[in-house]
């Protein structure tokens, strides 16, 4: 039995790393293909519009649950340059898990 729940759990933390691996690279392919004309999509590189916040450091901007909502719900941001996007429940989840994993100083 013990073996058994050990399988089962060292199942679940595998699935669970493949999905954020996923989500990671889904997350990179979004932010660089919808994103990276204004804004810094990496960990270094600077934003090719001077006032776009690089995203490594957006986490200090917004809070990241809403603005998970606020993809799916139609992202409208406050200057006229920025078209409005609307993703899906699982782009916006992959979005997220990419911002985390680039966020810095």
């Amino acid at each position: 039995m013990r073996i058994l729940v050990q399988a089962c759990i060292a199942l679940l933390f595998a699935t669970t790393a493949a999905r954020t691996e996923d989500g990671l690279e889904k997350g990179r392919e979004l932010a660089t293909r919808m994103c990276a004309h204004c804004h810094a999509v990496g960990k270094w590189e600077r934003s090719p519009l001077t006032n776009a916040t690089p995203f490594r450091q957006m986490e200090a901007r917004v809070d990241y649950d809403d603005l998970q909502r606020r993809l799916q719900d139609g992202l409208v941001a406050g200057h006229p340059a920025m078209p409005m996007f609307v993703f899906t429940a699982e782009e916006a989840r992959a979005l997220i898990v990419y911002l985390r994993a680039i966020r810095g100083p």
